[in-house]
């Protein structure tokens, strides 16, 4: 693990979204794609699992690996049964054991990596469909389990869910 790192001034990156829809980050709905995530996820934690802290494997698993896979929950309404395997074995395979739920993922995607994770493919597209309709972020209510986002009961049945899957931190409370 390195003990320090550099910062440049250079400009070592530069990101194009091509009209033709072709760049990589376009992709996401491609098997192709999630696939190669995976792969740069397994790696990245193969090296953080390398220096033995669980502090900071709890905190890379919770907060890095999981930082961009919110990109990828839009695209599971009209996914493929092959996309929707590799997304749902993916989830498993890092947060089987603790849970999306408890990542740093926002409120909604938290809930729809639940949801992928518990084999829910049609409440997840439901879910991501109503959350594209949105323009803001998801409306909060409050009950007698607490403050939680408030997804209509059309969209999902909230008794079936996990209450850490709706849960709202501190910091989301508005």
């Amino acid at each position: 693990m390195a003990g320090t790192f550099d910062v440049l001034p250079d400009i070592v990156y530069h990101w194009r979204i091509h009209d033709d829809g072709s760049s990589i980050t376009q992709q996401r709905s491609s098997v192709r794609d999630l696939t190669d995530r995976w792969k740069t996820k397994r790696m990245s934690y193969t090296a953080v699992r390398a220096g033995d802290d669980a502090t900071v494997e709890s905190v890379f698993v919770d907060r890095v690996l999981a930082g961009d896979l919110w990109r990828y929950f839009p695209e599971v309404p009209g996914c493929s049964d092959e996309w929707w395997a590799l997304l749902r074995d993916g989830v498993r395979e890092f947060w089987g054991q603790r849970s999306l739920a408890h990542s740093g993922l926002p409120p909604v995607h938290r809930l729809a990596g639940w949801l992928v994770e518990q084999d829910r493919r049609e409440d997840a597209a439901a879910l991501m469909t109503r959350a594209a309709a949105l323009t803001g972020p998801a409306p909060q209510t409050t009950d007698a389990a607490g403050r939680h986002i408030d997804i209509p009961s059309e969209v999902l049945d909230l008794s079936t869910v996990d209450a850490a899957a709706l849960a709202l931190r501190p910091h989301e409370l508005r």
